[in-house]
């Protein structure tokens, strides 16, 4: 998408239902017997329905208990969202403080570059980075960007996660969206793995 088309829209292009709905059956969250809890983010979160989404889908699969949290910046979208999660604020996302206390997060930032680097990077690299303080250890990430895009990211992913996997959009949304989602778990890999994904 265009850096023009992005901006007109806030950045803002919610993931098409069907590719969510498609998304549902890859998750594998593990819920611990002794504190049945998941917390799940979704650091810019639109009208909430794709956290909301998961998180049921997620409820339903592990019976462990949900809670979704989401930060949106555009006031009339996050009062949506407030009406399907639990916790929102209105905010930008590099100004909340939090706790590594997620064990799912949904990252689908805005598409843009910033200063000759893309959006989507900086929200992984913020996102992922020990002095944020948002993930737990072996949280799921679930980060929906441009095909393109893989190649800037493939180091943060290599670096500082596990089991990357990396699924298109259906052949209906791809040439409209050129969207992938990665499918990745927070914890140091192995040497082979961090090349394996960088390559």
């Amino acid at each position: 998408m265009s850096r023009i088309a992005s901006q007109s829209k806030g950045g803002y292009y919610p993931t098409p239902l069907k590719e969510l709905q498609l998304i549902l059956p890859h998750l594998a969250v593990n819920a611990s017997e002794v504190t049945p809890f998941i917390n799940a983010y979704d650091p810019c979160c639109g009208e909430g329905e794709a956290i909301h989404c998961l998180g049921e889908h997620i409820k339903t699969k592990t019976k462990a208990e949900v809670t979704t949290f989401g930060v949106e910046l555009e006031r009339t979208r996050c009062e949506t969202a407030a009406t399907v999660l639990k916790h929102v604020v209105n905010d930008g996302y590099e100004t909340v403080r939090t706790e590594a206390k997620y064990g799912v997060m949904w990252l689908n930032p805005p598409y843009d570059d910033v200063f000759k680097e893309r959006t989507e990077l900086v929200f992984l690299r913020t996102l992922s980075s020990t002095s944020k303080n948002v993930l737990q250890q072996g949280a799921l990430l679930m980060f929906c960007i441009l095909q393109h895009v893989l190649n800037d990211c493939a180091p943060i992913l290599g670096s500082r996660f596990k089991d990357v996997k990396v699924y298109r959009f259906t052949d209906d949304n791809f040439p409209v969206y050129d969207q992938v989602v990665v499918f990745a778990y927070f914890k140091k890999p192995t040497y082979q793995e961090q090349r394996e994904t960088i390559e």
